[in-house]
C-alpha cells in the first residue's frame, strides 16, 4: 500500500489553501484516507500533535478547530520549507 508522506501532505495542504473551496470541508487527507483507510497522523503531526495527544487522535480540524489547524499547518509549511 502507498504511504502519505509529509511531503505529499504539504502539497495537498497548499493545493486546499489556493483552492476556491469553503476550507471548512476541504480535508487534504480526504481521497488519500478513503482509499487507504488510514489515520490522520500525518496531519496531526504536521502541526505538532500525536495521537497521544487526544483520545481518538482526530483530525487537527475537530481537535482544535478548522482556524487554528489552518493557522498552525501555515507555520509548519513555512517552517518545513515548504513555502
Amino acid at each position: 500500500m502507498e504511504d502519505y508522506t509529509e511531503s505529499q501532505h504539504a502539497a495537498n495542504v497548499l493545493e486546499m489553501l489556493e483552492s476556491d473551496k469553503n476550507i471548512e470541508f476541504f480535508c487534504p487527507v480526504d481521497n488519500f484516507v478513503r482509499k487507504h483507510k488510514i489515520h490522520c497522523e500525518i496531519c496531526l503531526a504536521f502541526v505538532g500533535l500525536t495521537k497521544d495527544d487526544y483520545e481518538f487522535a482526530r483530525c487537527p480540524c475537530i481537535e482544535l478547530g478548522c482556524k487554528e489547524a489552518v493557522k498552525r499547518t501555515w507555520i509548519a509549511l513555512e517552517d518545513k520549507g515548504y513555502i
